[in-house]
């Protein structure tokens, strides 16, 4: 296949509105059935911070011998998209046609490198529970736990900020 055969295939089989219109799908998806995760991933969500390009589009012809011996090569074209939240980068939306135009699979690959920001928070809520706790028990005082549960928040929102500073 040479270049233009396959910008004629992407033309013919709307490959790009197709894989944008499944990643659409997939984060809807994602969004309803794991909401834990999704939050994540897109901390205060916001679809207007939610940036995806078409990176690149490619044809694979990739052996499956190593899987076992005598398979045959599996022949499919990627659209590869580039997901940014808030200016970060994120991960990528990868959805495979086969030849015939149909969708083979697809698959979300989060890449996204600040979890640093969210443990920090994880263990702040964590500790804001064990005041709770702590003050159920009668181990601090209601003003002990009021103070440090407004430094708790503050952090929280220090980190939530630093997050959203590149908006």
């Amino acid at each position: 296949m040479n270049i233009q055969d396959l910008r004629n295939w992407v033309y013919k089989h709307d490959a790009r509105d197709r894989a944008l219109e499944a990643f659409w799908l997939n984060v809807t998806t994602f969004r309803m059935e794991e909401p834990e995760e999704f939050e994540e991933l897109f901390w205060d969500y916001d679809e207007q911070y939610l940036k995806v390009l078409i990176e690149d589009i490619s044809l694979h012809i990739k052996s499956l011998d190593y899987i076992e011996v005598g398979n045959k090569e599996r022949e499919y074209i990627e659209v590869k998209v580039r997901i940014e939240y808030r200016s970060n980068h994120v991960g990528y939306y990868r959805i495979h046609f086969n030849i015939d135009g149909k969708i083979k699979e697809d698959f979300f690959i989060t890449e996204w490198t600040g979890l640093r920001l969210y443990q920090t928070r994880g263990l702040l809520e964590d500790i804001r529970v064990e005041i709770n706790d702590d003050l159920i028990k009668g181990k601090i005082t209601e003003k002990e736990a009021t103070r440090l549960k407004a430094i708790i928040e503050e952090k929280k929102e220090e980190i939530r900020k630093e997050f959203s500073h590149a908006e």
